[in-house]
């Protein structure tokens, strides 16, 4: 290659200036307003997402019923012309906010195509189908999506999921993606991932992992706690919108840890009043086990959780399993029309996903669950759908 010539061509700068000056940089921005920034690498798509299960056209009709009120559904109202009898229905595709209908149609052997509502209008007649690749034994398929200025990859794999003992035909959508950066302070270091959802990473399914101690045991918070505590202080922390950076701001003092969720240990407290207007908290299982969900009508796998968890509050006795839900449903009559077209009887308590029972619980996800026993312990949690009965009937066996 030649060398630039010109006099408008900068003079190189020296290394020992070249130092000061980045000396100079690290400092400005370690001490401006007591503020720390950690920068993170390109977003890596996550290898697990929420799953949606198929159906027939005739099921999906049903279904398109039940949310045709509801503000965050779009049903598939026109097809495709060249649409096969077989083609399967389903939703879980949310863009803007907005859950979308797919269609689904193939097999094992000839392979498999899905048409996607990407208007978000419910017309899939002139859409052209996208088709899955064979890779590493699964069908997958991924996509890139544009929602406003904000792009995100999109991962779609079909496979046989075991639910309850049972092979389902499920879709799993992953939109999830992680930036991973290192946090360095006095020579400690604590490697550090920012979760985001659809190219989002300050939204209320966004949440921060830390490996605090260096040992590859990390801890998760959601956005809402605001502070951790990492190296014997106390740090308030801030997320940008693209999960580019994160920012600590050290603490005049320092707070007590956080409550741990995990097995074993005690289950947090609250008291809130449900729907009904009756106070629940904890101290009021007490003597049986709690299975505490938190979940929302909008949620498709909450949905296909619903009839499963129905069945096993009436085949389970009330002096040893009690129910509670907390939904993030925006509007009650949606959660109260839903309640009683599945006919669902446990208390209900709704709250926004930044509410307290959610802060406290560090819901990162819906479905999420909690067993918890007798004497308030965690006996087990999970998040996602098709888990719930079988995972109950463990500590349920004499």
């Amino acid at each position: 290659m030649g060398t630039s010539r010109g006099k408008n061509v900068p003079r190189r700068a020296e290394p020992k200036t070249i130092f000061f000056l980045s000396l100079i940089l690290l400092t400005a921005v370690a001490t401006l307003a007591g503020q720390i920034t950690f920068s993170t690498g390109e977003p890596e798509l996550m290898k697990s997402g929420g799953v949606a299960f198929p159906m027939t056209e005739q099921a999906y009709a049903i279904f398109s019923e039940q949310v045709k009120n509801n503000p965050g559904f779009v049903v598939i109202k026109k097809k495709p012309v060249s649409l096969g009898p077989d083609a399967l229905y389903g939703y879980n595709f949310v863009v803007n906010s907005i859950n979308r209908g797919w269609i689904l149609e193939g097999d094992e052997e000839r392979g498999w195509q899905i048409y996607l509502d990407r208007r978000g209008d419910g017309d899939l007649s002139d859409v052209r189908p996208d088709r899955f690749s064979r890779i590493d034994g699964a069908w997958r398929l991924q996509i890139e999506v544009t929602e406003g200025d904000v792009r995100w990859p999109c991962r779609f794999e079909v496979a046989r999921i075991d639910v309850e003992g049972k092979q389902r035909l499920g879709v799993s959508i992953a939109g999830g993606t992680v930036r991973r950066g290192v946090i360095e302070i006095a020579g400690q270091r604590a490697p550090f991932a920012l979760c985001g959802l659809r190219g989002r990473y300050d939204g209320p399914n966004a949440s921060i992992t830390v490996d605090r101690t260096g040992t590859g045991n990390e801890e998760s918070y959601d956005l809402s706690e605001r502070y951790m505590n990492l190296f014997g202080k106390s740090y308030v922390f801030t997320v940008d919108p693209r999960g580019e950076r994160l920012t600590l701001t050290e603490l005049a003092e320092a707070r007590p840890d956080r409550p741990s969720l995990k097995v074993g240990s005690l289950a947090p407290e609250f008291a809130q009043n449900d729907i009904e207007g009756a106070v629940q908290n904890l101290a009021k299982y007490r003597g049986r086990m709690l299975l505490l969900e938190f979940w929302s009508t909008h949620c498709g796998p909450c949905r296909a959780d619903a009839p499963l968890m129905v069945a096993l509050y009436k085949e389970t006795s009330r002096e040893k399993l009690a129910f509670l839900g907390v939904s993030s449903d925006g509007s009650e009559d949606e959660l109260r029309a839903f309640l009683k077209e599945f006919s669902i009887p446990w208390p209900q308590i709704r709250e926004p996903w930044e509410g307290a029972i959610h802060r406290k619980y560090r819901v990162g996800g819906e479905p999420t669950y909690y067993l918890i026993g007798p004497t308030g312990e965690i006996l087990d949690t999970w998040v996602g759908s098709g888990q719930a009965v079988s995972r109950v009937k463990k500590f349920l066996a004499p």
